[in-house]
């Protein structure tokens, strides 16, 4: 791929990306027994990744629509993600230069994403009446266990997603 038709494809993976995250989430809920519950966030992955390739404008856009797109297949309730993702995008563009010195720092990076996507999530979530949550159980249950899991998916999709996007 060029780098001039990355633009073009990029909505196409970022949508695959929902849809796994979907699956690897549910796939952990059953391996846990429903005991955890780790959301996969994998599209967040390729925001942190894909910040470094398109335009500020681009990126956010196509942030707003996956987030549209994964609140209609997920939630049935637009609006969350369709603010989270571009709000997140908009601050790793932000922080760019800063986010993508190297893996260690992408990966902290992608760490504080998650975790302010997680907990901007749960408070959306409390303050439209959608969940009634203890936090310590929260962090426990939920939290802690995406933060694990989404480590290991980082460790796995960083160098395919770089060597995918520096085309």
């Amino acid at each position: 791929m060029k780098q001039v038709n990355l633009k073009y494809y990029a909505p196409v993976i970022f949508f695959l990306s929902i849809l796994l995250d979907g699956q690897l989430s549910t796939v952990m809920e059953s391996v846990t027994k429903d005991h955890y519950f780790t959301l996969s966030n994998l599209t967040l992955l390729l925001f942190l990744v894909g910040v470094i390739k398109f335009s500020k404008n681009y990126i956010i856009f196509l942030a707003f629509i996956i987030g549209c797109l994964y609140d209609s297949y997920f939630t049935g309730i637009l609006g969350v993600n369709a603010f989270l993702y571009p709000f997140l995008t908009h601050w790793l563009v932000r922080f760019q230069k800063m986010v993508n010195k190297n893996t260690w720092t992408q990966l902290a990076s992608f760490i504080i994403a998650l975790t302010s996507y997680q907990v901007l999530l749960l408070l959306m979530q409390i303050i439209f009446g959608l969940a009634k949550v203890n936090f310590i159980l929260f962090i426990v249950s939920t939290l802690g266990p995406s933060i694990l899991f989404n480590i290991l998916l980082f460790l796995i999709f960083i160098w395919p997603l770089r060597f995918l996007f520096s085309r």
